[in-house]
């Protein structure tokens, strides 16, 4: 209840937000961010993307800019966008400094898993797009999504264990633990996460 009071209370505030121009070239870093972006009807104004970014389709077709954690400057100043929405676990550090550096207009959202922090991403994404408006009637769409999915997890007597794993490639595997997405995804679906002896991966 309260995370979904915080979802409503962030629709509010990007509902009540003063209108911005808005923004012709855009680069997204983060996957949660470019599905925004698209759900809010600006996918037009997207030039490139970072690999994270796979849903919907149509990102797959833009030019990518390598992976968040590891961005190149150069490349991204080379798109000359009018926005960078960058998530708050984008990087390195430095990296961000220089873009900032550059001249780039950047829209930095937190990172965070569970119903609060999409419906603070999507606000966000708003705000920085100039739609707030239809950011307020997304977040109190989603809400209500997620409201449904709630009462279908309250009805499972006995959630089912699950323990989620990250294969990265040729390297160590990940386990998902607490205040992961992961973690958040198992929980709306009804199950539990057995791995909470630690945060994060």
């Amino acid at each position: 209840m309260i995370a979904r009071r915080a979802l409503l209370a962030a629709a509010g505030l990007a509902a009540a937000a003063p209108a911005a121009a808005a923004p012709r070239r855009v680069v997204a870093v983060g996957g949660a961010l470019t599905e925004a972006v698209y759900a809010l009807g600006a996918g037009e104004s997207l030039v490139a993307v970072d690999t994270t970014s796979l849903y919907p389709r149509a990102a797959a077709a833009l030019p990518q800019i390598g992976y968040l954690r590891a961005l190149p400057p150069e490349g991204i100043l080379s798109l000359a966008p009018d926005l960078l929405l960058l998530s708050g676990d984008a990087g390195p550090p430095q990296v961000v400094d220089v873009l900032r550096a550059g001249g780039l207009t950047l829209a930095v959202i937190p990172d965070g898993a569970g119903i609060a922090a999409v419906g603070q991403k999507i606000a966000a994404v708003g705000a920085a797009l100039g739609r707030a408006p239809r950011a307020a009637d997304l977040a109190r769409s989603v809400a209500a999504d997620w409201a449904a999915l709630d009462a279908a997890a309250a009805a499972v007597a006995t959630p089912l264990p699950v323990l989620f794993i990250i294969g990265l490639g040729r390297g160590v595997p990940l386990v998902a633990g607490r205040g992961t997405h992961a973690d958040a995804l198992v929980a709306a679906a009804g199950g539990r996460n057995v791995t909470q002896a630690f945060q994060g991966f």
